[in-house]
């Protein structure tokens, strides 16, 4: 493996591979991420700044350039094009706001950060998806009517299958009927000590013990169903069960130990909301209550202080946002927060963005300017807390306490008398008032608060005058006329169980998203989630990997490849690199090195950023805090400490957006960090005594099979038992008189194993 990864690398390195080809993308090609990108941070920047002499409603077009088009800008003006998809120094258009020559706009130049998104618009290959030529842009409401994730949920009949011998589940019909369709038979079934694999890592992240493999593997030979259900059920009601899926939450959740990426603050409180997360996950708190408490827990109704404490913490969702560099005007800083808020909600819980109708209405969702305005009114006139030494959110000192528990009620729950990370109603309620183009200083008409009105077919009930609106927007949310929630919440659990959504756009039900590979299935899922495991993620996640399709093997199939060589129709099961913190976990647990004990604590208290960036690159990081598990680990939203960079190798979102579906590249750092870290050296060491040292491992043999049942959790071929003692005795032999040299050639064969593809994969 790691030799593939470095021929990638080298191959990148000298020019072969591309990131991404730059073609001057539309939506219809260009990555979803790209285009929001485009529609947040470029085109107002356009609209505000440019289209008053660059667009066809323009009095007069200067230099023949217009900009409100993507042909416009790909053509240029009488100099020429303005931009060169992939090559930001040779655009003109990246020229002209440097003002390098020419000067746009022709006053003051606009701030650096704009600058640079333009740079790093154009690097990406000037994603754009407005169209080539100036049309009619449809209407809010034919957006609406015309977008797949808007119309209400079907109740659909569970199809008839030729093949009725091989599904076990309703699920395993729809899956089935879609491969026949297609002419395609799933592959064969997974080999048991693969499946048990899986079910480790999808549940809890850690690798299965020895004992744990044989007692799967006996249950197995009298029941195979049995043995996958009782697995299921132990691993569901483990502590580390909430720790695995608490990770996928807190990417949605932009979860960070500090307040912003430039100058960082820390959060000294923060880790209290990774601890309600972890632990709704293991109560199996039903999703409706989950998201409830996250977006008005300070205002239910709480019979115990505990239950009072719990629900206040769970607004750190809320209270986590991530804090933009000061601004001299405070009402912008605080539109903006509330901005950061809105697009975390409308992300994680509508999969689409909201950001996109401040400045104007959607260009590409059924979202208007009023609709943003309304729902931004509801967080205006709530106030966000950090802790004691001030409010982020609207400039007036405040304190909410935890008060006094006793000893037996969670320590997260505990002490924080100088305040915790929450939020509440502002003492004053306000409408706001839509800022044309944007602008703060720009105001438009005031807009009740409320909700989209195009998003759900019923209208939402009224907010009552005194209160932010918070629970009113709850409610919206889980309404059984908001299709939207329902299907983006199962589409995350699928994505997380199978490895991809049934939408892979996980983040994105808009016009820009992919298409459901299932759209019955997922309506399916839908209406089952919310009416028959009443919201339980456990229930619903035991009921995805008991079915036969979760439990194919990943072996691969000519016909199918040729046919659906992304597996969208789901033949065989999908192969997932193990991400940042399983695959640190992993390689600690085998080696006897993880302390499983939870971490009550956050950033180190040594923490200050330093220069005007505020790096952390040279933060030192307790040693004790490496050997917990990865979601103990503090995160940073810029610069992440060199003692923590297994995380930002291998692909850890960066905390400043939800990120539903984490990106998994393949280039040099990964596998040169797995040669050289010093943790990883450390755990092959540790591994290699832990074997060697063991009493009833009387020869080479044992310990090697001891090695692959611990890594792999099978016992090594004929053909990897002869290679490896090669390995051992030439290694040795190289090095000649040396004491040690038998100790040093099987750390070094622990290295090797711990490292390779089999390690580092799931299958």
């Amino acid at each position: 493996m790691a030799g593939r990864w470095l021929l990638h690398g080298i191959l990148v390195m000298g020019g072969l591979l591309l990131a991404r080809p730059p073609l001057g993308l539309g939506a219809e090609n260009a990555d979803p991420s790209d285009i929001e990108f485009f529609e947040a941070r470029i085109r107002p920047i356009l609209v505000k700044h440019c289209y008053a002499c660059h667009s066809s409603q323009a009095a007069k077009v200067r230099g023949g350039l217009l900009l409100d088009h993507r042909n416009g800008v790909l053509q240029g003006g009488n100099s020429g094009p303005a931009v060169i998809p992939g090559r930001p120094e040779e655009s003109l258009l990246i020229q002209a706001l440097k003002h390098q020559g020419r000067r746009m706009p022709p006053g003051e130049k606009l701030p650096a950060a704009v600058i640079e998104d333009f740079v790093h618009w154009v690097k990406i290959g000037a994603p754009d998806s407005r169209s080539e030529e100036i049309r009619a842009v449809a209407s809010p409401a034919d957006k609406a009517k015309d977008l797949w994730s808007l119309k209400p949920l079907s109740d659909p009949v569970v199809p008839v299958v030729q093949e009725t011998t091989w599904p076990r589940t309703d699920i395993d019909r729809f899956i089935l009927a879609n491969l026949e369709a297609k002419g395609l038979k799933p592959v064969a079934d997974a080999e048991p000590h693969v499946l048990l694999r899986r079910l480790h890592y999808v549940l809890t992240g850690l690798p299965p013990t020895l004992a744990e493999r044989e007692r799967f593997l006996e249950m197995w030979r009298r029941d195979q169903v049995v043995a996958v259900a009782q697995t299921v059920d132990e691993l569901l009601a483990s502590p580390h069960f909430g720790e695995r899926w608490a990770r996928h939450w807190l990417d949605l959740a932009r979860y960070a130990d500090v307040s912003g990426a430039t100058a960082p603050v820390a959060y000294p409180q923060a880790w209290r909301y990774r601890e309600y997360v972890i632990d709704a996950f293991n109560r199996d708190k039903p999703f409706d209550r989950f998201v409830r408490e996250q977006l008005a827990g300070d205002l239910l109704p709480a019979s115990r202080p505990e239950e009072k404490a719990a629900n206040l913490i769970a607004t750190g969702y809320l209270a986590l946002f991530h804090v933009v560099a000061a601004d001299r005007n405070p009402e912008k800083r605080r539109l903006d927060i509330v901005d950061e808020q809105l697009e975390v909600i409308g992300k994680t819980f509508l999969g689409m963005s909201l950001g996109c109708a401040r400045c104007h209405d959607h260009k590409l969702d059924p979202i208007t300017t009023r609709d943003y305005y309304a729902l931004a009114g509801i967080l205006r006139s709530t106030r966000s807390i950090n802790n004691a030494k001030g409010d982020f959110g609207s400039g007036v000192p405040g304190i909410v306490a935890l008060g006094k528990l006793p000893p037996t009620v969670p320590v997260w729950m505990r002490g924080a008398d100088g305040g915790v990370m929450a939020v509440r109603d502002d003492n004053e309620i306000v409408d706001v008032a839509i800022r044309k183009g944007g602008d703060v200083d720009r105001l438009g008409p005031v807009v009740p608060r409320g909700f989209p009105v195009l998003l759900t077919s019923k209208p939402a009930s009224t907010i009552p005058r005194n209160q932010s609106g918070r629970l009113q927007l709850a409610d919206w949310l889980l309404s059984p006329d908001n299709p939207l929630v329902s299907r983006v919440i199962v589409n995350r659990i699928w994505h997380h169980v199978f490895g991809a959504g049934l939408v892979r756009t996980t983040d994105n039900f808009g016009t820009t998203g992919e298409s459901p590979s299932h759209p019955e299935l997922l309506d399916y899922l839908a209406r089952r989630f919310r009416e028959y495991h009443r919201g339980s993620f456990k229930s619903f996640i035991k009921e995805l990997l008991l079915t036969r399709t979760w439990q194919l093997s990943a072996s691969d199939d000519a016909k199918a490849q040729a046919v659906d060589p992304d597996n969208r129709l789901l033949w065989r099961a999908h192969r997932r690199r193990q991400d940042a913190e399983a695959l640190h976990d992993a390689m600690m647990f085998v080696a006897g090195r993880l302390d499983l004990q939870p971490a009550t604590y956050t950033v180190p208290e040594t923490f200050k950023g330093t220069g005007n960036q505020g790096s952390t690159m040279h933060l030192a990081i307790p040693r004790e805090t490496l050997y917990k598990r990865a979601i103990y680990w503090p995160v940073f939203r810029k610069d992440v400490p060199a003692a923590l960079d297994m995380l930002s190798i291998f692909d850890m979102p960066p905390a400043t957006s939800p990120c539903g579906t984490r990106a998994v590249s393949i280039v040099p750092s990964q596998a040169l960090f797995l040669l050289n870290s010093p943790l990883v050296l450390e755990c092959a060491e540790a591994l290699a005594v832990k074997v060697r040292s063991d009493p009833e491992l009387t020869t080479e043999a044992k310990r090697i099979d001891r090695l692959y049942l611990l890594l792999f959790g099978r016992q090594a071929s004929a053909k990897e038992q002869q290679q490896l003692h090669s390995f051992l005795s030439t290694f040795v032999a190289q090095l000649g008189d040396r004491p040690d040299a038998y100790d040093v050639a099987w750390t070094r064969l622990c290295h090797t194993l711990l490292i390779s593809n089999e390690f580092t994969v799931v299958e």
